[in-house]
């Protein structure tokens, strides 16, 4: 016979275990500020980019075929510079490949460097870096601002092969 009533269960949680949901939540809350502020001195690279001594350098091209070339020859250049890599002339010499872009499609115009494991072609690691002057193409890819991102691409570049990045400063 149905009276229309149902039957149901109320389930309560007792006092303690209440009480240990609340203490936990407080804990987390109050270490909360401890897990955010620490951060790493240093961020650890594929181990590919500390043990590299021989690189090659190629043209992976841009829309404007002077632009890549002129790209080329600037980081050719702050490589040598640099003294850090010895530079391939072919791929069976080099430890890593460094494939140089100037993806146009970016603004600002940039130079951009994928690094790749020679027997895998994995890519370890992209580093970019923006092009100075006006973003319109007569005056951005003049050498002097060329030279200039291609030597900065080369400074980030070292720094990866020292073994770690420096977390980047947070802005307040």
């Amino acid at each position: 016979m149905n009276t229309g009533k149902t039957n149901s269960i109320v389930l309560t949680e007792g006092p303690s275990r209440a009480a240990a949901r609340c203490c936990t939540a407080l804990a987390l809350l109050l270490a909360a500020p401890c897990l955010f502020a620490q951060t790493p001195t240093s961020i650890p690279v594929p181990s590919q980019l500390t043990t590299a001594n021989t690189i090659l350098l190629v043209n992976a091209g841009s829309p404007i075929n002077h632009t890549s070339q002129e790209a080329y020859i600037a980081v050719y250049q702050a490589l040598l510079a640099s003294k850090r890599f010895t530079l391939a002339t072919k791929p069976a010499d080099a430890e890593l490949v460094l494939e140089i872009s100037v993806p146009f499609a970016v603004n600002p115009l940039c130079l951009k460097l994928d690094i790749r494991d020679i027997k895998t072609q994995t890519l370890l690691w992209s580093i970019s870096e923006p092009i100075g002057g006006n973003t319109s193409y007569i005056t951005a890819v003049r050498p002097k601002y060329m030279l200039t991102a291609a030597t900065d691409l080369v400074t980030d570049l070292n720094a990866l092969a020292s073994g770690s990045i420096a977390p980047q400063p947070t802005k307040k």
